[in-house]
């Protein structure tokens, strides 16, 4: 059994009411795939950004370009990189020892991060380090070797 849920389940979105559906149902695939095992395994897919546009539409590639500059692989998701998760996960060759889990099939949108946007607001130097203050991970922070 595979659902399907969105990375809202763990990340706000500003609509509470959507969001915590989201988590309903990853809390509800977690619940079923414990009561069903050993016999029964129950996992979800948390999709990204897809674009339901036909393709070559106007509309299509509208997305498409916003896609490739604020997207790590540089485009949506299509229905089909879902669907093919869902296959793997139904499959009990490929995936017979994985149950309670939720796959996230995104193109990276779950690595966006809020430095991308201090980057892009120009707050931040270039390659993401702040310019007046060290890394915390360099000995200057700490004040030792590392």
């Amino acid at each position: 059994m595979v659902f399907l849920t969105s990375l809202h389940q763990w990340f706000t979105r500003g609509h509470p009411d959507y969001s915590t559906s989201k988590a309903a149902v990853g809390m509800l695939v977690r619940e079923t795939a414990r009561d069903l095992a050993p016999t029964g395994r129950v996992n979800a897919v948390a999709p990204g950004a897809v674009n339901l546009h036909e393709e070559g539409s106007e509309q299509f590639t509208f997305e498409e370009e916003r896609a490739r500059a604020l997207l790590p692989l540089g485009r949506l998701g299509r229905p089909h990189d879902i669907a093919g998760q869902v296959a793997v996960l139904l499959d009990d060759t490929l995936s017979g020892y994985v149950t309670g889990a939720t796959v996230v099939v995104d193109v990276g949108l779950s690595l966006h991060t809020w430095l991308d946007d201090e980057v892009e607001a120009g707050a931040v130097g270039v390659g993401g380090e702040w310019p007046s203050r060290p890394s915390i991970l360099s000995s200057s922070a700490w004040g030792t070797q590392m």
